[in-house]
């Protein structure tokens, strides 16, 4: 029996031993298939991530940038002339600047790379009563009090501040920020002058309108902004690699194109995503520099709906 059972063993031993290269054979016969389908899988989240990443960079440059282009020029005018005079000719910026919106080259000397922007704030304050006056100083009763942290008197001489102006939406001529020359206890009663000699009047019931600026640029990967309410220009938003701007004074269209790039780096370099609505020349420096990221390209065109035309402003001056 004993003879029996040993001769036996090595043949129970084959079999095993065939069914173990059977499913190593069956395996690897599997397995590349596998592992490209899984590496294929963790690239696409990779991808996935890597681009919402940038998409949340792109919206977050841009939602800083929203408000002040929504109401750019709001009760301001574009020419750079009428523009200036309106402010009593200030050596201060934004005020010395060629109208409510200018872009220039950036810090880094990309062209077209900085946008500079005057804006309003509606305050929901209303106007107590209605006035019609000439230059001198008049006082304005509001329907509440200002926080006066937003508004800065300037007791004489050109504004100095943006602090230092406010305006009136439905103000008569169009077009006429007041420079604060002074403001009682209660913050409810203001005392404003502006600069021409001309009839103004501001109906019952107008809205108070903070005037603001804000200039935005990026520089070394970081989009920067200026508010000109705090000191100096602060860090805003990273991952923007360049912001450019283009504006048409005829159909009032500011374009705004932003680089952003994503979280994760590669050895090789990677084509710029969505490039397609932008202008070549402004690829063509994309893609001159390069970038151990993978990047994204975004293009968006607003309209300037608040800004006001020279014409508009000389021909209701002139009723």
């Amino acid at each position: 029996m004993m003879s029996l059972y040993s001769g036996q063993k090595p043949a129970h031993k084959a079999s095993a031993l065939v069914n173990v290269l059977c499913a190593f054979a069956i395996m690897l016969m599997i397995m590349p298939p596998a592992l490209t389908s899984l590496r294929q899988a963790s690239e696409t989240v990779v991808s996935y991530y890597d681009r919402r990443y940038a998409e949340n960079k792109i919206s977050m440059a841009l939602a800083l940038l929203r408000d002040p282009v929504f109401y750019c020029g709001i009760s301001m005018p574009l020419d750079k002339k009428i523009y200036k005079k309106l402010f009593m000719n200030s050596i201060y910026e934004p005020f010395c600047w060629d109208g409510p919106i200018k872009i220039s080259s950036s810090l880094s000397g990309t062209e077209n790379g900085e946008l500079r922007i005057a804006y309003g704030v509606p305050s929901g304050i209303r106007v107590i009563g209605s006035y019609d006056y000439g230059s001198s100083k008049k006082i304005i009763k509001l329907s509440r009090s200002e926080d006066e942290e937003r508004i800065m008197e300037k007791s004489s001489g050109p504004p100095k501040y943006v602090k230092n102006v406010v305006m009136f939406a439905r103000s008569f001529p169009p077009s006429m920020p007041l420079v604060v020359r002074d403001k009682d206890r209660s913050m409810k009663v203001l005392q404003a002058e502006y600069a021409e000699k001309t009839r103004y009047s501001i109906s019952e019931g107008d809205e108070l309108i903070y005037f603001r600026a804000i200039r935005a640029y990026s520089y070394s990967g970081i989009l920067y902004t200026d508010d000109y309410r705090i000191s100096g220009i602060q860090p805003r938003v990273d991952g923007i690699e360049d912001i450019s701007f283009d504006f048409d004074s005829t159909t009032k269209i500011l374009n705004i194109y932003v680089l952003a790039r994503g979280i994760k780096q590669y050895s090789d370099e990677k084509p710029i995503m969505w490039i397609e609505n932008c202008p070549q020349n402004i690829v063509s420096r994309w893609q001159a520099k390069k970038s151990p990221y993978r990047r994204y390209a975004r293009k968006v065109g607003w309209r300037l709906s608040n800004c006001i035309s020279a014409e508009n402003i000389q021909e209701a001056s002139s009723l």
